[in-house]
């Protein structure tokens, strides 16, 4: 994730390269035509998932078997004006989401944590 000290008012670049799974091995997605995220938005309060194949989460394609997609958090999850995402867990889903591929050390979704500055 870029950049790697961030605000959630920053756009994140999220890049996922299906080349590299556990032991070192390919992930599920390698060859996939297309990759999407699944993220939920953790706030005080609650949360809010986006976990559908749509435009908004499709990754782009830029190499073999490597991906990238750009949020702007705030803007991505839609939550109410008061409220402020504390952490993002993440997966890459095919586009039915029978796929999903996440953290192989962690056996979870990926975790980006809010750090205040």
């Amino acid at each position: 994730v870029i950049p790697a000290s961030f605000s959630w008012d920053d756009i994140l670049t999220i890049t996922f390269d299906a080349t590299k799974g556990e032991n070192d091995g390919p992930t599920d997605l390698a060859g996939a035509s297309e990759v999407f995220l699944c993220a939920t938005a953790h706030y005080d309060g609650g949360s809010k998932e986006i976990c559908n194949a749509t435009e908004k989460t499709k990754l782009k394609l830029i190499g073999e078997d490597k991906w990238t997609i750009g949020i702007w958090p705030s803007n991505y999850f839609l939550l109410p004006v008061n409220k402020e995402i504390t952490s993002i867990t993440y997966s890459f889903q095919n586009t039915s989401g029978t796929v999903d591929v996440n953290n192989p050390i962690a056996g979870a979704d990926f975790e980006l944590i809010a750090v205040c500055n």
